[in-house]
């Protein structure tokens, strides 16, 4: 009869481990042999959630499944937390263990830092390439300049100091100065001149008297001049 079923490395599962009496022991007619059954090798799979744990629970919980605990090495990681269990270095949860196997853990230094550099001044289009190959979110706002030439960025927000991977930073980038094409008012009344000229941004000086009719004006109608310029037109 079988008397149990044991766990065993060398006899493949369903055969006999042992007999009582054993072989070449003697037994009268009728006797009853106690038969020991191989339940085939014993292997152990590694806990599904080992990520996360502290190291002392992640011992915990692998000692109990016989396993032993090996070296720990501190990598960073994104998730994880600092000081906390990443994964096991040569295993996954779907490997079949023997006991005593020895776990190598990976541990978690935290997030890994990226130290910003200042691109204020440069290429706005290479300092948002450069920023975001760092691991960097990058958000951009245009603004017109009169000091900083078109492409350029004016300022970067954070500029200086430590970040991490998915930090947002902001460039303000220049779109150059704040030019109009100045329309051409000649023909027209001061009236109607100065309310459209005023309109577009421009300040408006002029020179004759009453409503008068435009016959010149500076800048010229074409031309481009910045919004905030002044422009002269005159009547006679």
């Amino acid at each position: 009869q079988v008397k149990s079923r044991v766990y065993s490395e060398p006899v493949p599962n369903g055969v006999v481990v042992s007999t009582d009496p054993g072989v070449g022991d003697k037994i009268l007619p009728g006797g009853t042999i106690d038969a020991v059954i191989s339940k085939g090798q014993h292997r152990v799979r590694l806990p599904a959630n080992l990520k996360g744990m502290t190291v002392d629970e992640a011992t915990t919980a692998l000692e109990a499944l016989g396993l032993k605990v090996g070296s720990i090495t501190p990598k960073y990681d994104e998730k994880v937390g600092e000081g906390d269990v990443i994964r096991a270095a040569d295993y996954t949860s779907s490997s079949a263990l023997k006991l005593g196997t020895v776990i190598n853990l990976y541990t978690s230094k935290g997030r890994r830092p990226i130290d910003v550099i200042d691109y204020t001044g440069k290429n706005a289009d290479a300092a948002q390439a450069a920023l975001k190959k760092a691991g960097f979110k990058v958000s951009v706002a245009p603004q017109f300049s009169d000091t900083v030439d078109k492409g350029l960025v004016i300022s970067q927000d954070p500029n200086q100091g430590v970040g991490y991977k998915g930090d947002r930073i902001r460039l303000t980038v220049s779109k150059g100065p704040d030019v109009v094409r100045v329309p051409d008012m000649t023909g027209h009344s001061r009236n109607f001149a100065r309310k459209t000229l005023k309109a577009l941004g421009f300040n408006v000086r002029t020179f004759g008297p009453g409503n008068f009719t435009v016959r010149l004006q500076s800048p010229s109608g074409g031309s481009d001049a910045r919004r905030g310029s002044t422009i002269t037109i005159t009547g006679f």
